[in-house]
């Protein structure tokens, strides 16, 4: 399979979601996900609110890190879920 080939299998599994472009800006793609998951989910916080939630957790990273003796390169998406509880 070539990769146009496997590109227009991705394309067709996102068929009609209303793609968009975060920019490569992290805090874009929080406010692009927040703004997609809230057509499914009612009560989600405004998107602005969940990326600047999301710089402060960026900014505790490493102390969080520190305190829990994780390297913060090494994190697993299971680490990443207990440092946003902590």
């Amino acid at each position: 399979m070539t990769t146009r080939n496997n590109d227009n299998v991705f394309v067709s599994d996102i068929a009609g979601q209303g793609v968009k472009s975060h920019s490569g800006s992290a805090r874009e793609l929080v406010v692009v996900v927040r703004n997609w998951l809230a057509s499914y989910n009612e009560g989600l916080a405004s998107g602005s609110i969940m990326a600047e939630e999301y710089d402060q957790f960026q900014y505790e990273l490493p102390a969080l890190c520190q305190e829990t003796r994780l390297v913060r390169n090494e994190l697993t998406f299971a680490d990443y879920v207990r440092l946003v509880y902590a």
